[in-house]
């Protein structure tokens, strides 16, 4: 009987997509729209060591980048994302972890809710987070962890750098293959390198030093409905709170929602996820000298399909729309995104 291959402890997979489309409101424009074709690329890395001696390890290197071929407003945005995973299994119960990431944004984000107050920009910004994790199994299926975890973001400007800590909680259950439910709790402080805190109209104390204390509450269930599952759903329901430490100028108030369906086979990959979210800034006005705060609303729709052509290629095209309302005059925009092209893995 010949000898079978033995298989390497560590694996790697290299992806390779690229695409072209049209996005019709580059800048996330709510006054004057502008659109342009475009080509993007993403590269990605995966590698990872297969469990053995009860340590686990894994990093994943992602970047991409995207040309706008007509657009007078922003001519590139590009991503790049590391991240770096160990874990050390313990026992059947027992796990611990630490986790590095480091993000880096040069595109046009729409800051509104993380800053508490319209902000839409080309940014260029490095967040660096380290993380850590203990997880532990009992009962039927139920797991509980704890991830504390530590965040510095800096900005190119205008916008302020800050630093952010805080801890995350997790109940989770899974039933069998099929179904896996989870409620986690995440309690955040947010520190301002020199953002100051604001009168309950709005103006800045000079001297004074702004602070987030900001709790997050979300539920999370997943159901694969078939053996093999080829259909499978998610959805996730979520509430944020956000409190600053003077006149309550910045707090606000999110609800946020989420459903996604997929069918997968061995040719088809279909996803459609949507999304919605509201956002209430309780002390701040929509229009000056009016009571009425500041409100907004965003909705998310994705359009994604895959298919296999051969072994190491895929095509794929996507639809990708986002609409925010907003009673503050000029601060809501929609925005669509098209594209397709190929996935190339090896």
């Amino acid at each position: 009987m010949p000898d079978l291959p033995s298989l390497s402890r560590w694996q790697t997979v290299v992806t390779w997509e690229a695409s072209a489309g049209y996005k019709d409101n580059v800048a996330l424009s709510g006054v004057r729209p502008s659109g342009s074709p475009l080509v993007r690329n993403l590269a990605e890395l995966l590698v990872w060591r297969l469990p053995g001696e009860g340590w686990e390890f894994q990093t994943f290197l992602t970047g991409e980048d995207v040309r706008y071929l007509s657009s007078t407003v922003v001519d590139k945005e590009q991503t790049a994302l590391g991240v770096m995973q160990v874990n050390r299994v313990w026992s059947d119960e027992w796990t611990t972890g630490l986790t590095g990431q480091y993000l880096y944004q040069n595109r046009v984000l729409d800051l509104t809710t993380s800053l508490a107050t319209p902000t839409v920009l080309l940014v260029q910004g490095h967040t660096y987070t380290g993380r850590g994790s203990v997880r532990r199994k009992f009962g039927q299926g139920w797991t509980w962890g704890v991830e504390p975890a530590i965040t510095r973001q800096d900005f190119g400007g205008p916008l302020d750098d800050y630093w952010e800590t805080g801890f995350k909680f997790s109940l989770g259950r899974e039933s069998g293959r099929k179904s896996e439910t989870s409620l986690n709790y995440e309690l955040t402080h947010r520190n301002h390198d020199r953002r100051e805190q604001a009168t309950v109209t709005g103006v800045a104390i000079p001297g004074s030093e702004l602070h987030l204390l900001q709790h997050r509450v979300q539920l999370q269930w997943k159901r694969s409905w078939d053996e093999l599952r080829h259909w499978r759903t998610s959805a996730k329901l979520a509430h944020e709170l956000s409190q600053d430490n003077g006149s309550g100028y910045f707090d606000s108030r999110r609800w946020q929602a989420g459903v996604e369906g997929r069918f997968a086979n061995a040719v088809w990959d279909l996803r459609l996820t949507s999304r919605i979210a509201h956002t209430v800034f309780p002390h701040q006005p929509a229009i000056f000298g009016e009571p009425q705060p500041a409100e907004r609303t965003d909705f998310g729709l994705n359009l994604r399909a895959e298919r296999v052509l051969t072994k190491s290629l895929r095509w794929f095209a996507e639809w990708d729309f986002e609409r925010s309302l907003a009673n503050r005059p000029a601060t809501g925009y929609g925005v669509n995104l098209t594209q397709s092209g190929l996935i190339l893995e090896f």
